[in-house]
């Protein structure tokens, strides 16, 4: 009898969050086979399923899980890990739009699991003031230089950024 289990980040669902416009991202979904045969799984995405697809492309995705041999202790078993991924190129939504689909796991034609999948799809749109001077870092060696340079969303999801300044 198959002893399977199905992990996600957040226990439940493959959330990705929120998106802006013309992006992609994947998040993985790990399957555990606990028992000790061969467990041979297709996983499919669901109508509608634009926006979300495997690693290939494709919105089904066959695979067979060994089981496990030997000793084992509960909850361990053998893992298999599936990036789910998400394209919101060719998008334009004038409000935040929560997309979903199931992400169906099967054991032949028996339904074993759904796993809900969403994403919300938005702008994030980064503004900066417009300055007649460049922001300039000069400092000596040792020295430290602070400077402000104002940054705004203008979208109507939120906008994460991430700075860094590289050695020249």
């Amino acid at each position: 009898e198959p002893n399977l289990q199905v992990l996600t980040d957040n226990g439940s669902r493959i959330d990705f969050g929120s998106l802006p416009e013309e992006c992609s991202t994947s998040l993985p979904l790990v399957l555990v086979n606990c028992g000790t045969c061969s467990v041979p799984l297709s996983l499919e995405i669901r109508q509608p399923n634009d926006l979300f697809s495997f690693a290939d492309g494709s919105k089904l995705s066959n695979f067979t899980i060994p089981g496990v041999v030997g000793q084992q202790a509960d909850g361990e078993g053998v893992a298999k890990e599936i990036n789910l991924f998400v394209k919101t190129a060719g998008l334009s939504v004038v409000q935040p739009r929560v997309f979903q689909t199931e992400l169906l796991v099967k054991l032949g034609d028996t339904l074993l699991g759904i796993v809900d999948t969403m994403v919300k799809v938005g702008t994030a749109k980064l503004r900066t003031k417009k300055s007649a001077e460049p922001v300039l870092f000069n400092c000596l060696p040792g020295e430290t230089v602070t400077r402000t340079v104002q940054l705004r969303n203008c979208g109507n999801i939120s906008l994460a950024l991430e700075a860094c300044m590289e050695d020249l």
